[in-house]
């Protein structure tokens, strides 16, 4: 049975695009960026056709998992719990009987995903005809075609699981199946960067309301359309992240997601010393560092290492899982273990492992234990990426660090849990207090990215192509110091001849700069925070290292503000100094 039908596809594809389109000028659009382009530049490349295919697809199987998931926690809110030697049904009995379809649901999603990893020319290919008169036509217009997708895409489904509240929150308008579908496509296209920035522009474009910026936005997207002539022909990828089953390159899959420039943010000695650590048995390599410093670059590359020795290897993104994961304990160990079983392509035995009479932590390590490392003989590389996200939710928190650090514990005396080898990426701990010796926080190889030095910056610097002495490398970091990404972004900008360096100096500091919306979300979150608000007040008002608060302190590092000199702080850059010295109106 085909996953989904050629009709649908194009429908599916339409809507998305529309999506991204919506509030931006019709007839900017028309005058600058003519749809049909892209089209015109895909129409003979079979590959990226195939996995614009295997893309949607995979977001609309995965948006019916999601409803269908939410759909079960509702009904079991909603139900009275028996438990008959063992199975446990629910009351009334129509709740049992959705819940039980749901799963069964559940189940054959599962097995559709696992049979596009294993091959994703079993996508049927849509047509690219088709797509090229839907968007000629509709692109910008109006996005009446929402109405006509329902009709194609809500029996596919609805197939096999006639349940009244998935049906419903199908069509919800805010959360149902195609907003989901479209959260999703850009995770999915991430692969290929070029298809990535213009869907991501695309998307920016949406929520401006800055009609100036959006033309130029899509001018830019007009120069990346005209570069999808030397589009790669290569395979199609399940994932960002291959599935660790087949030895594949990683690295190359990791260039799609990033700048090749990344390759100069990492010492090879430091990236080395992080490599051996994961060979060791039952390793745990602690990466902190401030938002958009270059933790998931590095967990990348420690993946890909184990990924070329054999291990396998499985990326939990945190912000991936729905908020409502977080709120209760055994439903999030529940998401996590299913998690992994999806992605090193294991049958899920959750029901047959999981039991009422023992606690949840002890289910969580018996389903490890007995099940999933028991399956396996090499290694498996767990990458946790952004953990901090789980402090919000206390309980949770507790329960899942305290399992990690009993895991690591138990490395040491049973020789199954050797296999597991963690990797923690997070930006703060200091917002959650843990036992000592139930903290995964305090073991392992601590690993802190520090800024780019001079040297690395120049380097980049050549690798933009840009012909500048030592000096011009000296205004652009003493502007935003040695911060990977403020430093990418600037070399970006100028490198495509967007902006001078001169107006870069000029205008960075400012909400109109390239750093806009980056400083103003520092700036709400600082006015809602008036103890930290007041302690950057006076660390940009002075001229020399300032002595605060400890855990003030440790705050504004861990936002990527400030650094430390010995037992005091100073400012990172000049962009945040002049940015909230004016802002927070402190007298020079």
């Amino acid at each position: 049975m085909d996953i989904i039908s050629s009709t649908c596809m194009v429908a599916l594809f339409n809507t998305v695009w529309q999506g991204c389109l919506t509030n931006v000028a019709y007839d900017v659009i028309e005058e600058v960026l003519h749809l049909e382009t892209f089209i015109l530049k895909i129409r003979n490349n079979h590959q990226l056709n195939q996995y614009l295919a295997s893309a949607l697809a995979k977001c609309f199987i995965n948006a019916q998992k999601n409803i269908a998931n939410e759909c079960i926690e509702e009904l079991k809110r909603n139900s009275t719990q028996a438990n008959y030697r063992g199975l446990i049904t629910y009351k009334p009995e129509q709740n049992h009987i959705d819940i039980h379809n749901l799963q069964h649901k559940i189940d054959s999603l599962k097995k559709q995903l696992l049979l596009i990893k294993k091959n994703p020319s079993s996508i049927p290919i849509f047509s690219l005809t088709e797509i090229e008169q839907l968007l000629a036509s509709k692109a910008g217009a109006d996005c009446s075609t929402s109405t006509s997708l329902i009709d194609k895409l809500l029996p596919l489904a609805l197939e096999n699981c006639p349940v009244a509240i998935y049906e419903q929150k199908l069509k919800h308008q805010k959360s149902g199946l195609f907003e989901k579908i479209s959260d999703c496509f850009l995770e999915e296209v991430v692969e290929y960067e070029l298809l990535y920035r213009i869907f991501t522009t695309l998307s920016q474009s949406r929520t401006s309301t800055n009609v100036q910026k959006n033309h130029e936005e899509l001018l830019n997207i007009k120069k990346l359309l005209e570069d999808l002539n030397n589009f790669p022909q290569k395979s199609v990828h399940s994932k960002t992240l291959p599935s660790s089953d087949k030895k594949q390159d990683l690295h190359a899959t990791h260039q799609e997601l990033l700048t090749e420039s990344e390759d100069y943010l990492l010492d090879s000695s430091f990236y080395s010393d992080c490599c051996k650590e994961i060979d060791k048995p039952g390793a745990l390599i602690r990466v902190k560092a401030p938002l958009k410093w270059g933790k998931t670059y590095l967990m990348m590359h420690i993946l890909n290492y184990g990924n070329q020795k054999g291990y396998k290897f499985v990326r939990v993104d945190f912000k991936q899982a729905d908020s409502n994961v977080f709120i209760d304990s055994e439903q999030f160990l529940k998401w996590f273990c299913s998690k992994i079983t999806d992605e090193i392509n294991l049958s899920d035995k959750l029901d047959e492992y999981w039991r009422q009479t023992r606690g949840i932590k002890r289910n969580c390590s018996n389903y490890f234990e007995k099940y999933l490392l028991a399956s396996i003989d090499n290694p498996l590389i767990l990458g946790l990426d952004d953990v901090d996200l789980l402090f919000s939710n206390l309980t949770t928190a507790h329960d899942f660090f305290s399992l990690l650090r009993s895991w690591h514990e138990d490395a040491k005396v049973k020789p199954i849990w050797q296999k597991l080898r963690l990797i923690l990426a997070y930006s703060r701990e200091d917002n959650i207090y843990l036992p000592q010796n139930q903290s995964p926080f305090n073991v392992g190889k601590n690993v802190e990215l520090q800024e780019l030095s001079q040297k690395q910056v120049f380097q980049l610097v050549q690798k933009y192509k840009l012909n500048w002495d030592e000096e011009q490398v000296k205004q652009l970091m003493r502007m935003v110091g040695g911060h990977p990404y403020l430093v990418l972004t600037a070399l970006e900008q100028i490198a495509y001849k967007k902006i001078t360096l001169e107006e870069f100096l000029e205008t960075a500091p400012t909400e109109e700069g390239l750093y806009g919306d980056y400083l103003l979300r520092y700036l709400s979150f600082l006015e809602d925070n008036q103890e930290l608000l007041e302690a950057l007040q006076q660390i940009v008002n002075a001229n020399t290292p300032v002595k605060i608060d400890a855990k003030n302190a440790s705050k504004l590092k861990n936002m990527g503000l400030v650094k430390s000199k010995g037992n005091s702080v100073e400012i990172l850059c000049d962009l945040f100094r002049l940015y909230f010295k004016d802002r927070l109106e402190v007298n020079s």
